[in-house]
């Protein structure tokens, strides 16, 4: 485990004096002072204990490109994805890129973690003689599938890019669109006595909404009993008795 830590450590040091994405492979780590980080990949199964009173922020976004991310409370955890590029100023301008997702790939949410995440803003379209650009679209908060199990979750939509300024008509091209809080549904299997809103009323799903929040529910109870199997071949398996501790 410090192993693990160490070179995870390394490499948010890395992430913060290039501004390279910093590369995970699993393991485990817990926060117990505040940090401030880049974006981070991760690669295999990880998780990420927050410690009571501790925040980790992590601008540009994570991205969990294979396994998944369990996140641990009772922490809080804010994500926020990478802000689209400004289009060029020209004769004709150019469009702003869409805002980066804040958390792609699989999460799970548990222990009472605080995560709020955020899209990237759309970029600013550029400025133009006839022409400008158009604003980047806002990015996506949770790109992934989401397993909650309790805590609060916060997911806003990033928001749109404004449209640049048209010279020769004095007005502004068109903005982006804000981005979705979910891409796409989350799995409320594992927890009872959770709430879903929209941060004012209460809605039915958490798709095609720009603003969600999650909060309450209840971590599933630890296994108390447990299936063992005798190998093939294991003389009198009937009348062995077999003794499983906590999982």
């Amino acid at each position: 485990m410090r192993k693990n830590k160490l070179l995870l450590l390394l490499a948010l040091l890395l992430t913060a004096a290039t501004g390279a994405r910093a590369a995970w492979t699993g393991g485990t780590y817990t926060a117990t002072a505040n940090e401030n980080l880049g974006a981070i990949t991760v690669n295999g199964d990880a998780t990420l204990t927050i410690n009571s009173d501790v925040t980790v922020t992590i601008t540009g976004g994570i991205n969990v490109a294979s396994g998944t991310l369990t996140v641990t409370g009772p922490g809080t955890l804010v994500v926020t994805g990478a802000k689209g590029n400004n289009g060029a100023s020209a004769w004709e301008g150019g469009n702003g890129s869409n805002g980066g997702v804040a958390i792609s790939g699989n999460i799970i949410v548990q222990g009472g973690a605080t995560v709020t995440a955020t899209g990237g803003t759309g970029g600013t379209g550029g400025t133009g003689t006839f022409v400008a650009g158009t604003g980047g679209n806002g990015g996506v908060a949770f790109a992934g599938t989401l397993t909650y199990k309790s805590g609060t979750v916060t997911a806003n939509g990033g928001s749109a890019g404004s449209g640049g300024y048209i010279d020769d008509e004095e007005e502004y091209a068109s903005s982006g669109s804000a981005g979705k809080a979910f891409a796409n549904d989350v799995d409320f299997t594992q927890t009872t006595g959770y709430s879903v809103t929209n941060g004012t009323s209460t809605i039915g799903s958490v798709l095609n909404q720009t603003k969600v929040v999650i909060s309450g529910g209840t971590d599933p109870a630890a296994a108390t009993t447990y299936t063992v199997t005798m190998k093939d071949g294991v003389k009198d398996a009937d009348k062995w008795t077999v003794k499983v501790g906590e999982g």
